[in-house]
């Protein structure tokens, strides 16, 4: 990729229950090579994500809109047709404008805020210039619930032996995502 004569970023846009929000920015933890350290690293996500961006500086953001996921994402939240590309050289500005479109906070994406700081992008809405009708494709997503499950793959995944025996195991993981969504659905232990 570091030689590629150009690098397109093309995210799908989606809440997440760790990031709250993934999109240009966040898309691009794919990009770290070992499924390990990506698992072994989420605690440090926010700080990464900037770091990620400033080495690969992708020329095109295209994210996908068709179809969106809300709530519970990125992978078990309710799937959204909202018929929409956006596209931007600008990723701060592009997960901002996103989250803003579909009604969710982007100063709860600590990434985003990061990417901003760090001078990777514009986030205050009154330096974004968005074209196409706004109005017509806004819409309210239901934001990404933080629960038991998600506190405890935060709190661990920094453990090596956690990341390799418990995540990166299918033969354990499986079956413990499959109790937790039950216990989910119960609504015993919340979220």
């Amino acid at each position: 990729m570091l030689e590629a004569d150009a690098y397109v970023n093309i995210p799908v846009l989606k809440t997440h229950a760790i990031t709250y929000f993934t999109g240009a920015l966040k898309n691009q933890w794919g990009c770290v090579p070992d499924h390990l350290d990506r698992l072994r690293h989420h605690r440090r996500i926010s700080a990464m994500l900037s770091s990620i961006q400033r080495i690969l500086k992708p020329k095109l953001i295209l994210m996908d809109g068709t179809f969106a996921m809300e709530g519970r994402g990125p992978v078990a939240g309710q799937v959204r047709r909202l018929d929409v590309l956006l596209a931007s050289p600008d990723p701060v500005a592009l997960d901002a404008t996103a989250m803003r479109l579909v009604r969710l906070d982007p100063k709860r994406a600590r990434h985003v805020m990061l990417a901003a700081e760090d001078g990777l992008g514009h986030f205050d809405e009154a330096q974004i210039e968005v074209e196409g009708d706004w109005e017509r494709c806004r819409t309210q997503f239901e934001p990404p619930p933080r629960d038991f499950a998600n506190t405890a793959v935060y709190y661990f995944t920094p453990s090596d032996w956690f990341t390799k025996h418990i995540l990166a195991d299918d033969r354990v993981y499986y079956p413990i995502a499959k109790t937790v969504k039950l216990i989910r659905r119960t609504g015993v232990l919340g979220g």
